[in-house]
């Protein structure tokens, strides 16, 4: 199976080298909330952390048809919470940040300057800092706390996540370069928590803004 995606990369790669070419830069906004499977046993209250995206892209294709991949610096985790009742509570939230590199399809709908797409594929991260923030509120009493996690303790199944990328943007061409909007989401396959007998996997929503540069055309 490694083997044939490797394959598949290559050929796509060689393929859509002789048309276009475009390198770009995105900033955005994501929303990250993992399915812990202990969570909702216990009783607990779930939600999302939230972080800056960063993504360095690099497509090749044609007009329609592009491979996209890149680097993606994200932040995922989950903010857990333990409410007993009177405003008072104890939270802590894992912020598990990530170097992805995504690897997918993207496929335009029309070729006027203002074009629209979808895309989808896979992605494989690496958890590279953690950090765990600790927030406890008892009547008008608050307190906070961080600490950065150990990441010697993750072998090294636990710090890889990947899973599938699915989204849909829109892009407008002008004659110095490419502007877009993207909205996606990522959808963990993997258990990143081995340590534990409980099952963890990523789910994180981005939203991205970001440029694209054409420098090399031999096709249309």
């Amino acid at each position: 199976m490694k083997k044939l995606i490797i394959t598949a990369i290559v050929l796509l790669t060689a393929h859509f080298s002789y048309a276009q070419v475009a390198l770009g830069l995105s900033l955005g906004f994501s929303s990250s909330k993992a399915k812990v499977s202990y969570l909702e046993d216990d009783g607990y209250i779930s939600m999302p952390v939230n972080g800056i995206p960063v993504s360095f892209i690099a497509d090749f294709g044609n007009k329609y048809v592009k491979f996209s991949t890149g680097f993606t610096f994200v932040k995922k985790g989950v903010l857990v919470r333990d409410e007993y009742g009177s405003g008072d509570y104890d939270e802590v939230s894992y912020n598990l940040s990530y170097a992805e590199l995504p690897l997918t399809l993207k496929v335009y709908f029309n070729k006027s300057k203002l074009r629209f797409f979808a895309l989808g594929g896979a992605y494989i991260g690496y958890l590279h800092k953690g950090t765990e923030k600790e927030v406890s509120m008892y009547g008008t009493s608050k307190e906070k706390s961080s600490e950065e996690m150990d990441l010697e303790d993750y072998d090294l199944e636990g710090r890889i996540d990947a899973g599938i990328k699915t989204g849909v943007g829109a892009q407008y061409d002008f004659k110095f370069g490419s502007v877009f909007v993207n909205p996606s989401f990522h959808v963990g396959l993997t258990d990143v928590d081995t340590n534990q007998d409980d099952q963890w996997v990523n789910r994180t929503m981005l939203v991205n803004v970001g440029y694209l540069y054409t420098f090399h055309k031999k096709g249309k």
